[in-house]
């Protein structure tokens, strides 16, 4: 598994009538944002750890722990949408504090099977969109010491060749096949691997490259890339997104989306003398670009 093979499933999934791409205005994004800045470098995600996490070993098993969750934090009812709020955060935020509650200053599965225990871990995700699948998700991570093993593994596969693929992905998918599995496109477990590159290229002699990781075939990085002109979506599909309508997850639109995400940020990477996971976080952080546009919708757990 590399990652033309991935390239390989978006060149299939995508289709110019659904969604196609803009080469000139990414020309455009790339003059006008700077995007061909080649000191960017992977965030180290340090927000999400508190003091005791700060073990390389430990904050890995908590990348994989936390990343396993982030997917869906909007509900459509009725027509009705709304946007998963908790202690005055809402979508990732909200969720990244909560499971930072339920992880407390554990290092161990065994001390977090405890404190879930005596805690209840239904009480830790009331409320949020695909409840009972998240305690699910969670009994799998914390079973046995697959958590410890995983990010041993995961570990030692990164400084060895020092840095991320989709090798290291897919066996991520496969270590935890329902909280990554069951994704062309990888977008959780390659999160997760961003997240441990950026926070050990930290530590390392070398710089981690992460070259060989896509973009993340999401929910906001389409937005991005359509409020700047790059993605340009066809009339049903504008319409459909901008009204809030629910696309079929698998369907032709829903894969064309996220294939066109793929190509068009290999793109800017490639113009840009940098890598796709570095594009993706630009982008990821330049939300306030979409202003008060809408994401697509899409029952996944994917993303």
């Amino acid at each position: 598994m590399n990652k033309n093979e991935v390239r390989i499933q978006a060149k299939e999934d995508y289709d110019p009538s659904i969604v196609s791409i803009s080469d000139e205005a990414i020309n455009l994004t790339i003059n006008k944002y700077g995007l061909s800045n080649t000191t960017h470098k992977l965030p180290s995600w340090d927000w999400m750890l508190s003091p005791q996490m700060k073990n390389t070993k430990t904050a890995l098993m908590y990348f994989i722990f936390a990343n396993a969750q982030a997917f869906k934090f909007w509900t459509l009812d009725n027509g009705k949408f709304s946007r998963y709020v908790k202690n005055g955060a809402s979508g990732t935020s909200a969720m990244f504090k909560i499971l930072a509650t339920a992880w407390g200053d554990n290092a161990t599965t065994e001390h977090l099977k405890e404190h879930l225990d005596t805690t209840g871990l239904s009480t830790f995700f009331k409320g949020s969109p695909l409840a009972c699948f998240r305690v699910d998700i969670v009994n799998e991570l914390i079973t046995e010491q697959k958590l410890e093993d995983t990010a041993e593994t995961l570990y030692n596969l990164i400084q060895g060749i020092q840095g991320a693929s989709l090798v290291e992905a897919k066996f991520l998918a496969n270590s935890f096949p329902l909280a990554y599995g069951d994704d062309p496109y990888f977008k959780k477990a390659q999160l997760t691997l961003a997240a441990i590159c950026g926070y050990m290229d930290r530590f390392s002699k070398v710089p981690l490259n992460s070259s060989d990781l896509t973009a993340l075939a999401d929910y906001q990085v389409p937005r991005v890339l359509r409020a700047l002109g790059i993605l340009e979506y066809s009339k049903n599909l504008a319409k459909s997104v901008d009204n809030r309508k629910l696309i079929i997850g698998n369907s032709n639109s829903e894969r064309a989306i996220r294939a066109a995400t793929v190509l068009a940020v290999d793109k800017i990477a490639e113009k840009s003398h940098t890598t796709a996971a570095i594009v993706d976080d630009i982008l990821w952080s330049s939300q306030d670009l979409a202003k008060d546009s809408f994401f697509h919708l899409t029952n996944t757990t994917n993303y």
